[in-house]
């Protein structure tokens, strides 16, 4: 029956198992124990050997060892293996809860069974994201997670590079196609999400409900829109995530603003001394003239703006994708295709840092402010729910960032569940993002990680306890991961499903649905 050994040490925290000499168990495996008629869910986490003999007797048989023809004969009874394994959760009378009783000394101990994992994972609604995983072993059950349940709430994808981030990510847009009561815009700094240059990727799907904007053309693709925007679409406040601006700066750049209107950012580009706006600004608005020349600046580098003359006069010329009097229905053609459902790519690979920052800004600040206006009017309702997905996370949502005026990502990580705008934050450093918006991502999916301080980052903020988990963690190889959310009784370990075979398998229509995530884990 997969018997790995008996229980020779218990107490509320842990158990003790003295492994079976044949049994294969590793880190992160999962084992039941019966505790009366109930069976007890154990998750390895440290393994030691474990020896009769004193120290110094075991140095002195391992030199012994190395004689030919000596051998020990009761190798199995003297040396030996215990497992530390942490409870997980009860499974009583078909029903889920905490453990809260500890098994008998010289309990068996067991290798979690199919039969066993699919009383675990009953819920068949939600989006398969991969195999329940007892160590690296998958076991025949699937994980399922209801992803427009759980954006309200944010969601936290953690690993070093190379461990799975973006197939997760794809793998999630994949189950989502047909879904349009979620939409999704992706923030893409790397083009690593639609495919390219032969790699397999989301333009593979080649479904209506995935636009790729891009200012790099792949007209090969059918719903590909180029990425550009009409200045006129600007306002001040989308560049306070992109520079910090003083009392006086902010104060001008509002002022320019109501005066000039739509025109704004044009007018101060390329204002002179002797223009009426000018003038009225230092006049009459009482604007510091240095002012205007260091917000000047500070525009032109935020929107990759340079020079040109025309007519013997040195003029702005927009170079990025910022552009003047083109691109104008671009922002609100994106916008509704968000609400309406739609998985919106945007590459921004191509772009200057800044101009990375203030798409990203202008788009996130945009699709809120009609949220709010939607739970205003009692539209809400109607309108798909919203995931942000942000990579490199802590450029936006880090310590230094959220220092600066009008961070607009630290205010839907606040406030954005009451009006169904959620994040999906991503990155190899958890350790940067505060820890009030780390505990406010209120799921997460941890793939490996290696640096012990983002480890204990995550650790430190995640739903459940993990302060054992450490070395599981460290150890989980490409594609593993461990789902924790104030939706589950427990963190699940699971296998994520690779995106290549998630799209042979639609292209072949041989889809197979297996169980997952339950209800009932909210215990």
């Amino acid at each position: 029956m997969g018997r790995v050994g008996r229980v020779v040490a218990a107490n509320n925290d842990f158990v003790v198992i003295k492994k079976q000499i044949d049994a294969q168990v590793e880190l992160g495996s999962l084992l039941y124990i019966s505790i009366g008629s109930s069976k007890a869910i154990y998750q390895v986490y440290e393994m030691e050997q474990g020896s009769q003999m004193q120290q110094r007797e075991r140095e002195y048989l391992a030199e012994m060892l190395n004689e030919e023809g000596v051998e020990i004969k009761d190798k199995a009874l003297r040396s030996y293996v215990l497992i530390k394994a942490k409870p997980l959760v009860l499974i009583e009378n078909g029903s889920l809860k905490h453990v809260k009783l500890i098994p008998e000394m010289y309990a068996d101990a067991y290798e979690l069974t199919d039969e066993i994992a699919e009383t675990l994972l009953t819920y068949d609604q939600g989006i398969g994201v991969g195999m329940l995983r007892s160590g690296s072993k998958e076991l025949e059950a699937e994980v399922r997670v209801d992803a427009i349940k759980l954006i309200n709430h944010h969601i936290f994808i953690g690993a070093t590079t190379g461990r799975g981030k973006s197939n997760l990510l794809k793998v999630m847009v994949l189950q989502l196609l047909d879904h349009a009561e979620l939409g999704m815009v992706i923030f893409d700094p790397h083009d690593e999400y639609i495919g390219r240059g032969g790699e397999k990727g989301l333009k593979d799907l080649n479904r209506q409900e995935v636009i790729y904007f891009s200012s790099q053309p792949l007209t090969s693709y059918p719903y590909y829109r180029t990425l550009v925007f009409d200045i006129r679409n600007l306002k001040p406040s989308h560049f306070m995530s992109v520079f910090e601006y003083s009392e006086a700066q902010q104060q001008a750049l509002y002022l320019l603003w109501k005066v000039a209107k739509e025109g704004w950012v044009d007018k101060l580009l390329n204002m002179q001394e002797q223009d009426d706006t000018w003038k009225f600004l230092v006049n009459k608005g009482n604007v510091d003239p240095r002012t205007l020349e260091v917000l000047k600046r500070k525009i032109m580098v935020a929107i990759n703006a340079g020079f040109e003359v025309v007519n013997d006069e040195i003029r702005v010329k927009y170079q990025g994708i910022f552009k003047k009097d083109y691109g104008e229905t671009m922002l609100n053609d994106l916008l509704n295709m968000v609400e309406q459902g739609k998985k919106v790519i945007v590459d921004t690979s191509a772009l200057s840092y800044t101009e990375e920052l203030l798409v990203s800004g202008v788009i996130t600040e945009e699709l809120l402010h009609r949220y709010k206006a939607y739970k205003k009017s009692g539209k809400l309702k109607d309108k798909a729910k919203v995931a942000i997905v942000l990579e490199e996370a802590p450029r936006v949502l880090g310590k230094e960032a959220l220092k600066k005026d009008g961070n607009i990502f630290g205010t839907v990580a606040r406030e954005g569940r009451k009006f169904n705008v959620g994040l999906i934050a991503i990155t190899q450093l958890p350790s940067l993002i505060p820890d009030e918006i780390l505990a406010n991502m209120n799921t997460k999916i941890i793939l490996g990680m290696e640096m012990n301080r983002e480890r204990e980052a995550i650790i430190a903020s995640a739903p459940h306890d993990l302060s054992k988990d450490s070395k599981v963690i460290a150890s989980l190889e490409k594609g593993e991961a461990i789902i924790t959310s104030i939706f589950t009784g427990f963190p699940v370990p699971v296998k994520i499903y690779k995106f290549e075979d998630l799209l042979y398998e639609r292209k072949e229509e041989n889809k197979t649905i297996v169980k997952g995530f339950s209800e009932e884990l909210k215990i």
